[in-house]
């Protein structure tokens, strides 16, 4: 059975899905962050049909995006917020995360989407996971 080709925004409906395991790791927090980020800067990059291959490719992707169209503006100041998230989330083990800045990715990476009418795919079902401390399941 060929399966139909995953849609970069699925990465924010994941995102979305870890909102329940915020209060337990930062692990959760720090995985929304970056997959908000991801799932919006590949929708984006798709949509100009360009490459983010190379030096400065997240860079050119952004540029892209300085033009003076409204849809431009909400697109290029979400992307700049979820990048500067993301490195936080990706490169600064050191300082904590907040659900409020997880929360923050998702709302900066639904405008994105919603401005390019992106739909993401279904989901597949999620393996339970088993929480410290939480009684084993079976």
């Amino acid at each position: 059975m060929a399966s139909a080709a995953f849609s970069p925004g699925s990465f924010c409906a994941f995102a979305k899905t870890l909102r329940h395991r915020w209060d337990a790791d930062e692990a959760s927090i720090r995985t929304s962050m970056s997959r908000a980020y991801y799932g919006a800067f590949l929708e984006a990059r798709d949509a100009k049909g360009l490459s983010s291959v190379g030096r400065d490719s997240h860079k050119r992707v952004l540029d892209a995006y300085g033009g003076t169209t409204p849809a431009d503006q909400v697109i290029s100041s979400s992307l700049r917020k979820l990048k500067s998230l993301r490195e936080k989330a990706d490169y600064e083990p050191q300082t904590t995360c907040s659900k409020s800045d997880a929360h923050d990715a998702l709302t900066e990476a639904d405008k994105v989407l919603k401005v390019l009418s992106v739909r993401p795919g279904k989901l597949p079902d999620l393996v339970p996971i088993q929480m410290p401390g939480a009684p084993a399941t079976s």
